[in-house]
């Protein structure tokens, strides 16, 4: 296996405009407070890292990486490679030099499962709601659509851009990685439920339920 090539901020940004994916492995929290502009967040896991990523970055395009330390970036290189995914090397977090390049960091909003209520008081977000159907039919937070995670690129038109965008999962980590595609495809107004469905059913609020539909009725 090829070494795992460190790349500058320049050459970084020359492998992204010829259309390679920048893949932030670092913790939602360390994303949320300052990232590349375009960067996908997407939560290092020593086991499924691969799979993951396929949901939000096809399997043709090559991805550079922004990892937390050496180890995770040669771990995380492993996995992908061995998935048949290019890998094109790894950034320094480095805000200045990408200050200095023309391409500051931007933030990503973050909120908790209490502020979200309040706002479905006022009806003021959308809430997006990333995970899998049977995990939605087990109950859902009031009024949020449905995108399993895997399908939001394909029907991001579905997503409305006039309004706030709060995205939530099951723990914060899947819905990190959606607000982040929404970021990076010109949404302005996005935030990330950091305690999740788990944060809004464990503070005794109620969930809706969806029973599937049977065929024939």
């Amino acid at each position: 296996m090829s070494a795992l090539e460190r790349l500058s901020t320049e050459r970084c940004l020359e492998r992204l405009a010829g259309g390679a994916a920048l893949v932030d492995l670092r913790e939602p929290a360390a994303f949320s407070a300052g990232h590349p502009p375009g960067a996908l967040s997407m939560r290092f896991d020593d086991r499924h890292l691969a799979e993951r990523v396929a949901k939000i970055v096809p399997q043709e395009t090559a991805v550079v990486l922004l990892a937390d330390g050496a180890t995770q970036a040669t771990a995380a290189a492993a996995q992908l490679r061995a998935a048949d995914r290019a890998v094109l090397g790894v950034i320094d977090p480095a805000p200045d030099a990408w200050a200095a390049a023309g391409a500051a960091w931007v933030t990503l909003a973050s909120i908790a499962s209490d502020a979200l209520a309040e706002d479905q008081a006022s009806r003021s977000a959308h809430v997006l709601d990333v995970r899998e159907p049977l995990e939605w039919e087990l109950g859902y937070v009031p009024g949020a659509q449905l995108i399993a995670l895997g399908e939001l690129w394909e029907r991001i038109a579905e997503v409305p851009r006039d309004r706030e965008v709060a995205v939530i999962c099951e723990s914060g980590n899947r819905s990190a990685s959606a607000a982040s595609l929404l970021q990076a495809a010109g949404f302005t107004r996005v935030s990330n439920v950091i305690d999740g469905t788990a944060g809004y059913r464990g503070s005794g609020r109620s969930l809706e339920s969806a029973s599937p539909q049977r065929e024939g009725g």
